[in-house]
């Protein structure tokens, strides 16, 4: 025991400005996130469960910046604050160019050698995908 609490909030800080500054890539128009924690972006998971060809090619797991709770970090530090409302309103967009973005970098994935897609769901009424976003958004105010 070091009888020091952990984390503290230096430590929370600084993971928060990890997220902010080296995940995200910095992009609010079109918010994507490294694969890697260290803001290394290469490829993840490349044979997983002995698939042949399977793989998550660079931000393709970008939906993790969006569903893994990262939103609520933004007490660490405010720029997180911009990223969660960047990622709304890539949620909410009607512009074609969004669309197709959002569809390439948050709804692909490599299997067989090939792209493979699975749009997420974002419907208001029924998306699993976007109840594990909302709780972000529940605290902003």
């Amino acid at each position: 025991m070091t009888g020091r609490p952990f984390p503290d909030g230096t430590e929370l800080r600084e993971i928060a400005s990890q997220f902010a500054y080296a995940v995200f890539q910095g992009d609010l128009a079109k918010p994507r996130f490294s694969n890697f924690a260290s803001g290394w972006d290469g490829w993840h998971r490349v044979g997983y469960d002995k698939q042949p060809g399977f793989g998550y090619g660079p931000s393709d797991h970008s939906p993790a910046g969006m569903l893994g709770g990262y939103g609520a970090w933004r007490k660490h530090n405010p720029d997180i604050q911009k990223i969660n409302l960047a990622l709304w309103s890539m949620v909410n967009t009607a512009d074609d160019e969004v669309i197709a973005f959002r569809d390439e970098y948050y709804a692909a994935y490599w299997a067989n050698q090939l792209r493979t897609y699975e749009p997420m769901s974002l419907s208001m009424t029924d998306s699993r995908d976007l109840l594990q976003f909302l709780p972000v958004f529940g605290a902003m105010r």
